[in-house]
């Protein structure tokens, strides 16, 4: 998410669901800024 008084990213969750892998991935792919990683281990 976005705090909307700074403008600054927000994680809303550091572990998702495995439902969620695939569109955390694909936020890290489009991010034109490349800020986001995901990290699995």
């Amino acid at each position: 998410d976005q705090d909307p008084e700074t403008g600054i990213a927000v994680l809303l969750d550091a572990t998702p669901p495995p439902e969620l892998h695939e569109s955390a991935r694909l936020c890290a792919e489009l991010c034109p800024c490349e800020a986001i990683t995901v990290t699995e281990g």
